[in-house]
């Protein structure tokens, strides 16, 4: 999450009361600085939520007193994404416009029709993304039989590579 949350971005977790998996995912986001803004337990249902918020430059990151995970390489590129071995090291935030990431894109829904500067090729991405709007409107969305409001996506945490696997279930009603 921390390789795609943005700087100052806020992450909100929600668990069951489990002393393991509770102190696992107390040191993490302590040992990548982020902020605990708001913690709220139920008793009764045993769910926990907080929200954190990432750092907004890099300078903590020098504070540690512990350095786990270490800062990653430089020559390590933030932006890989596929068939690439998932890494435990914090990337540097992105500082100024020339770096992506660096500026908040466009708000919603006018950032579906943009794109960041650093895309030279944006003529391929806009055919490319053409192409596999008609595949999914052909093949899954109309040919398939599916109720799709019922369906939710889940992101699958269990990858080995940085992409994402997703796939769907039964939203309850």
């Amino acid at each position: 999450m921390n390789r795609i949350l943005r700087p100052s971005g806020y992450f909100i977790m929600s668990t069951k009361h489990d002393s393991i998996e509770e102190e696992a995912m107390t040191s993490l986001p302590a040992s990548i600085c982020w902020n605990v803004l708001a913690h709220k337990s139920d008793d009764i249902g045993e769910v926990g939520v907080k929200i954190y918020q990432k750092p907004e430059g890099n300078e903590i990151y020098e504070l540690r007193m512990k350095k786990i995970p270490p800062l990653c390489k430089e020559s390590e590129n933030p932006d890989a994404a596929w068939y690439v071995r998932m890494k435990s090291c914090l990337h540097s935030i992105p500082i100024g416009i020339e770096q992506h990431g660096a500026e908040w894109p466009e708000q919603w829904p006018k950032r579906l029709e943009s794109y960041p500067d650093w895309i030279s090729n944006k003529e391929k991405l806009v055919a490319d993304m053409n192409h596999w709007n008609a595949v999914v409107n052909r093949s899954y969305l109309n040919g398939l039989g599916i109720n799709w409001p019922i369906i939710r996506n889940v992101m699958d945490m269990k990858t080995i590579y940085g992409g994402y696997a997703c796939e769907t279930t039964r939203v309850r009603r």
